[in-house]
């Protein structure tokens, strides 16, 4: 099994929640491409799919 090395990142706090739910997706979406880059995610088609999921989850 290879390791992958990620980049140390500085800390930066976010001025509102929102700033700091967008940094999550674009992190879990560079971190799920690291493990799977056949997929070719993007945060963007992720959370389309959630929040489709969440919807038909909850009607």
């Amino acid at each position: 099994m290879a390791t992958v090395l990620l980049e140390a990142r500085p800390y930066r706090p976010f001025k509102s929640s929102e700033e700091y739910l967008y940094a999550m997706r674009e992190d879990l979406a560079e971190w799920l491409n690291t493990m799977y880059p056949e997929l070719r995610i993007m945060w963007t088609t992720l959370w389309i799919a959630w929040t489709q999921e969440w919807l038909s989850a909850n009607q």
